[in-house]
């Protein structure tokens, strides 16, 4: 279950990422395993963000961000917070002047 959505996310397969991950962050969830959920979040959000799915990614960053933080993970508070950074400064670049 857990296996293919991650070997997605390595290969790049974004949408294949994006499309599995929401079962292994249930699974996650399920199972009460913070950090692995946490760090299926980011993934997914960074996959949906490739896909242009950013609305959706956003929420995923932001709930994987909180969890790292009460976690004090701080490699993943930076990576999660550097990428809602490059999609704020993405969105901001595609709009019009």
């Amino acid at each position: 279950m857990c296996i293919h959505p991650l070997a997605a996310v390595a290969r790049g397969d974004h949408a294949l990422a994006a499309a599995g991950l929401g079962s292994v962050i249930g699974a996650w969830d399920r199972m009460g395993y913070v950090p692995e959920a946490a760090l299926a979040r980011q993934f997914a959000g960074e996959s949906l963000l490739a896909i242009g799915t950013r609305d959706e990614a956003i929420v995923l960053l932001e709930a994987a961000r909180a969890s790292f933080a009460r976690l004090g993970a701080r490699r993943g508070l930076a990576e999660t917070t550097a990428t809602l950074a490059r999609a704020a400064a993405d969105a901001g670049s595609a709009s019009p002047t």
